[in-house]
């Protein structure tokens, strides 16, 4: 427990500023993963790419990709956001997607930080005899402040087939970033097995981003 607050401390000072004083873990932490990797796998190239997954979809920070949302909260306090943004976290860990792994794993009352832990499973072929899916881990650290509320998704990661001969770990930097995802004119999907991955996680991020949007109102 105690390496596991270290450890999302640490990558909260360095993705947000976080480093702050009276940082509190909640019980239902749990244990990370480790890290493999395996060359990637071939993928058709797509005749047009729709506008919602092209060049400049996955925004990224000091070289990792990010996605930064805010949400207005026009009238309420620091406090209410925070109360109010904790509560709707608490329910988003135990939605349908999230798996035991997920957690509100860090809260910071006095500077009215959250850091989310998630973990699920994307899915992108459920068929007869081809079930092609992956784990999806990433945290939304959240600052809250008068009338809103920043959330960021980020430290995305993938366990490729997990419990199976082809299991492969991978970071979203190699596997969606714009610079291994397109050739060089953007106009085109590399043949690394981006695509897959890509476009399920831009539609995943949009999914989980309304969400919040809807639960805050």
């Amino acid at each position: 427990m105690k390496k596991i607050i270290i450890a999302f401390s640490l990558l909260i000072s360095a993705t947000c500023s976080f480093a702050q004083t009276g940082w509190e873990t909640p019980t239902n932490v749990s244990n990370g993963q480790g890290q493999e990797k395996k060359a990637l796998f071939g993928n058709k190239t797509a005749k047009v790419i729709e506008p919602k997954y092209q060049k400049g979809a996955v925004t990224e920070e000091n070289g990792k990709v990010c996605w930064v949302k805010t949400f207005e909260l026009p009238g309420l306090s620091a406090s209410q956001v925070y109360d109010k943004t904790l509560a709707a976290m608490q329910k988003f860990v135990k939605t349908d997607k999230q798996s035991e792994k997920s957690a509100v794993a860090v809260v910071n009352k006095d500077s009215k930080k959250i850091g989310v832990r998630l973990n699920e499973k994307l899915v992108f072929a459920n068929k007869a005899l081809s079930y092609d899916f992956t784990e999806f881990n990433y945290h939304l650290l959240i600052a809250c402040s008068d009338g809103k509320c920043t959330v960021r998704m980020t430290n995305l990661s993938y366990f490729y087939e997990a419990g199976r001969p082809s299991e492969a770990r991978y970071s979203a930097e190699e596997m969606i970033s714009d610079s291994v995802s397109f050739n060089k004119k953007g106009t085109k999907y590399t043949k690394g097995g981006t695509k897959k991955f890509r476009e399920k996680t831009i539609d995943r991020k949009d999914e989980v981003f309304a969400w919040i949007e809807t639960e805050l109102k």
